[in-house]
């Protein structure tokens, strides 16, 4: 786990060197974790003295190591002479005297006016800890910043959201786009973040195991107020889901927001689309040998198809050829396109 976020640490802020070290309490010698570009084989003593002491949540960020007066006398100046600037945050604790801290040296200067990628790294280690990925100890964790700018959703309050649904609301981008497929369009309301892309794929992937249905909500009311600005608040009749092929579900997540969805819009939910798609991984590769849709039965007035994810438009061209070729308007719109 220690390796995966400092290598998400370092693309994320174009560092050459990251450092994740138990602090240790007293009587006990710091431990390395895990570092990428440093070559300590132990943490000096007083390396864990100020300036790199913390309170509660309290993030370092030091563009100029030489201006900070503490850093003069500090086994970093000695040990690692090249340092010029730094980030550092308390990301886990270990009991009540050993917190777990990155310590990002010389990152690009352009991270120290985005105050993202710490938070970006802060919710990570949340989620990876929730997967159990983390070893079992018994570790507590700072509260989490603010969401950046670029977050469409306030934050949760505590209960409401787990750590994986916060990490997905908090890094998926913003990007209100439209997708067009062998000339079927619909839109898209979110897009991974390229960063940290294959994180947020096994964080959906995971929440697809289990849907907590306070994810369910407020993903259903992205898509819901997405599609009154794009379609109108009358115009549509009825919501219908893209089928769960690839998750083998009757009630898998696409079906759970087209429900919440129509709710919210006060239309009729109507789960009519029938693949033959068989129980497995969804990828563009596979997506490309789909068989046609089939309709269970014909509804009247302008329909909503709705998907979580749609990575090569496949699934909603098939959906819309199925409708259309039975004489069915309708449009589509998903939560993550990309």
């Amino acid at each position: 786990m220690y390796m995966s976020v400092c290598e998400l640490a370092a693309r994320l802020t174009r560092a050459p060197e990251v450092l994740v070290f138990r602090s240790g309490s007293k009587g006990t010698e710091p431990e390395i974790l895990y570092q990428t570009g440093f070559s300590f084989d132990r943490i000096p003593q007083g390396f864990c003295g100020p300036p790199l002491e913390f309170s509660g949540n309290q993030l370092l960020n030091i563009p100029d190591v030489s201006k900070v007066g503490s850093f003069s006398a500090h086994p970093l100046s000695e040990h690692l002479p090249k340092v010029k600037s730094l980030i550092a945050a308390n990301l886990a604790q270990v009991g009540k005297d050993e917190p777990i801290i990155i310590l990002i040296a010389n990152p690009e200067p352009d991270v120290f006016e985005n105050a993202e990628t710490l938070v970006i790294l802060q919710v990570m280690v949340k989620m990876i800890a929730q997967l159990q990925v983390i070893p079992r100890q018994e570790l507590t964790y700072p509260s989490l910043a603010e969401p950046p700018p670029e977050s469409t959703h306030p934050p949760a309050t505590a209960g409401e959201l787990g750590a994986t649904e916060q990490f997905l609301l908090s890094t998926l981008v913003e990007r209100r786009q439209l997708i067009t497929r062998n000339g079927f369009s619909f839109t898209g309301s979110r897009t991974w973040r390229s960063q940290i892309k294959p994180y947020q794929i096994e964080a959906l992937r995971a929440l697809k195991r289990e849907l907590p249905e306070s994810f369910v909500e407020v993903v259903a009311d992205e898509i819901a107020a997405s599609a009154k600005l794009q379609f109108g608040a009358t115009s549509l009749v009825n919501v219908i889901p893209i089928p769960c092929g690839s998750s083998g579900k009757p009630d898998g997540f696409s079906v759970r927001i087209a429900e919440r969805v129509a709710t919210k819009m006060g239309c009729h939910f109507e789960n009519i689309l029938v693949s033959s798609a068989k129980k497995g991984s969804s990828h563009p590769k596979t997506s490309a040998r789909l068989a046609p849709l089939q309709l269970a039965k014909r509804v009247e007035g302008l329909s909503l198809l709705v998907d979580d994810v749609a990575s090569s438009g496949r699934h909603m061209e098939l959906a819309m050829r199925c409708l259309r070729s039975n004489a069915i308007d309708c449009v589509g719109t998903v939560w993550i396109a990309g």
